[in-house]
């Protein structure tokens, strides 16, 4: 994700080529990933776009980055 406000909500996404929405995508957290930063989850939410959610509970912004997730797909089709 990108930098979030404190506290505040943000969303992440990412490109995978040949999701669509209906698939499924789980994702493990990097190890890199801000402790205080919490995944909310992700989904499907365009032809191959995952969008992220995440909350911010801390006093300060929290900025990541660029991480590399690994996840697994589950075609809907």
């Amino acid at each position: 994700p990108g930098s979030i406000a404190a506290p505040s909500t943000g969303t992440g996404t990412a490109t995978i080529t040949g999701l669509a929405v209906g698939d499924v995508v789980s994702l493990g957290r990097p190890a890199g990933l801000d402790d205080d930063l919490i995944f909310s989850g992700c989904r499907v939410t365009g032809v191959d776009t995952l969008t992220c959610y995440f909350y911010n509970p801390t006093a300060g912004a929290i900025d990541d980055g660029n991480l590399a997730w690994d996840y697994v797909w589950f075609d809907g089709a």
